[in-house]
């Protein structure tokens, strides 16, 4: 049971682990960022999770289950973008604590390093809301298969969709951010799009073997956004040599 417990959760939060070993850990100040950022986020979603709680709960089929996680879409975003704006405002005090003592300012590397500390911070902080309390059960002798889905254990699926969200909530972090800052539509847009279209994707897990296109539609999605985000390091990278 051991054994199943820790498969599990390396597939719900190995990536998080491998992200943050790779940057944030080599940093005292981005591991302080990145799990400021994490309880930010908790805090976001026990304020969407005291929305929803009034509604429940819902009769099978009802659309009010797009309609809620609509507003716990909308609710983060919100967060995302006052993150944003606290983000700004204490990089522009660091640029100018720098000046006045002759340092260099904070370099595109930097500011890109701080917002996958933020997004990571949000992939983790989802994660544990919603994986961590299922983990715990695979340490029972017992497996647990939904109606709908009886070709994927329900520990299975919330594991590969946990960690799939994570990637997604992660990147998407630095793609918004460098939006915000340069004013870039797409980039501003295509996050909040991206967290819509992978939290109703989910809605498809309620139907007859749903489970089994949600979980590569999320994964496309994060791989996507990934990329998209490796472009703006690359593109950013390039300019600031030249």
């Amino acid at each position: 049971m051991l054994l199943a417990f820790v498969g599990h959760l390396l597939l719900g939060v190995g990536p998080a682990a491998v992200i943050f070993l790779s940057l944030p850990a080599k940093s005292p100040f981005l591991v302080i960022v990145t799990f400021a950022s994490a309880c930010a986020w908790l805090l976001s979603l026990l304020v969407v999770a005291a929305l929803v709680r009034g509604f429940l709960p819902l009769p099978e089929g009802s659309p009010w289950y797009s309609a809620l996680l609509i507003l716990a879409v909308l609710v983060q975003e919100v967060v995302r973008l006052a993150l944003y704006l606290l983000y700004r405002r204490g990089a522009e005090r660091l640029e100018g604590l720098a000046r006045q003592m002759g340092c260099s300012e904070l370099s595109v590397f930097d500011h890109m390093s701080m917002s996958l500390a933020i997004g990571l911070g949000h992939g983790f902080a989802h994660s544990v809301f919603f994986f961590l309390g299922v983990a715990t059960l695979t340490l029972s002798p017992a497996t647990y298969y939904i109606d709908a889905c009886p070709h994927m254990s329900l520990f299975l699926y919330s594991a590969l969709a946990s960690g799939a969200l994570l990637i997604l909530h992660t990147f998407s972090m630095v793609v918004a951010f460098d939006g915000y800052a340069n004013n870039i539509r797409l980039r501003k847009a295509l996050p909040p799009a991206f967290h819509l279209a992978a939290s109703l994707t989910t809605l498809s897990s309620l139907v007859e073997n749903g489970c089994l296109f949600v979980v590569p539609a999320i994964t496309v999605l994060a791989f996507i956004m990934g990329m998209y985000a490796w472009s703006i390091v690359v593109h950013c990278a390039k300019h600031s040599v030249a």
